[in-house]
This record gives structure tokens, sequence and C-alpha cells, in this order.
């Protein structure tokens, strides 16, 4: 099921933004330490689009067969797309 919502369309401040950013990347710091599932590979991959190609990663888990995930991350808050701060939902996602 889709659920749609009216998202605002104004936009945030260079400030905010930072600080944003800056929060998430602390949040990401404070959970380094706790193991993640190690997956048996991991690929970077490339998917063709209509406008360009999109780069993409593959976790394949050490236990098969398993169901498939698709994980887009991105929207309004692309600013963190460091793999540090989105892998370790990656991780848990696919190592499992």
């Amino acid at each position: 099921m889709v659920h749609s919502r009216n998202v605002s369309t104004r936009t945030c401040d260079a400030a905010t933004q930072r600080r944003a950013r800056d929060e998430l990347v602390a949040l990401a710091d404070l959970r380094k330490d706790v193991p993640l599932p190690q997956p048996s590979a991991i690929t970077d991959i490339v998917i063709p689009g209509a406008a360009r190609a999109i780069a993409g990663r593959m976790y394949r888990p050490a236990k098969m067969p398993v169901p498939t995930v698709i994980y887009f991350h991105g929207g309004g808050w692309v600013q963190v797309t460091s793999t540090p701060t989105s892998e370790s939902i990656e991780l848990e996602m696919g190592g499992k």
C-alpha cells in the first residue's frame, strides 16, 4: 500500500541543513561499535536509468535464499549520502 501526504516545498537554509547532517552523523557515530551483520558479498552496481545511470550497492547475505529488498535512499534530505551514515541500515536489512 502506498501512502501519500502533502509535503512542504519550502527549502531549509544552509545552517539547518548542516545541523541536520551533523546530528545524523553524530547519531551514526553513537552506534559505531555495535556489531553489524556481515554479508558474504557487497557489490557496487550500476542500474541503467532513463536520464542517467544510477549507482547502487548489492548486499548478498550469507544465508540463502532470502527475500529481495530494494532500499531507495533520497528525497528531501539527500545531503547525507555518505556510506558510513546509511550503510548500517543496509547491512541490518541485507545481512539477516
